[in-house]
């Protein structure tokens, strides 16, 4: 019950824990406990959003799939249940960082932001690359 993957990267001070702060994929409960969990120096926000980022509630032909925007923000694809991606920008990312977990602006963008570009090996704009 204890042994998964999620629990071993908590575990790990080492390496990075990525989450999505939509408070769909994780409530903000679980989603602050997890942090508090990490180093923040390991803690870093991102969105799996496509091409439906920001669109209101709706169908929407991406490609030559057919997704539904619901009104929970999920996109999925019409009559089924799991996720074909969100509609969550990282503005929104960075404002929900901000309220679920009770963080600064400062705090939140360095981990929507420039955490992230570290991570992928570049620098944020009008700093040196790593």
């Amino acid at each position: 019950r204890h042994h998964n993957v999620i629990q071993r990267l908590l575990a790990r001070d080492e390496l990075d824990a990525v989450f999505i702060p939509d408070g769909i994929h994780l409530p903000p409960y679980v989603l602050k406990n997890f942090v508090r969990a990490k180093p923040p120096s390991r803690v870093l926000f991102t969105t799996d959003c496509m091409a439906a980022a920001a669109a209101p509630p709706g169908r929407y032909r991406l490609g030559r799939h057919l997704v539904e925007v619901g009104a929970d923000r999920v996109v999925r694809e019409p009559g089924r249940e799991n996720f074909a991606g969100s509609s969550l920008t990282m503005e929104e990312a960075w404002r929900n960082v901000q309220k679920f977990l009770d963080w600064t602006p400062e705090a939140a963008r360095v981990a929507c932001s420039d955490r992230v570009l570290a991570a992928v090996g570049l620098a944020p704009a009008g700093a040196t690359a790593p």
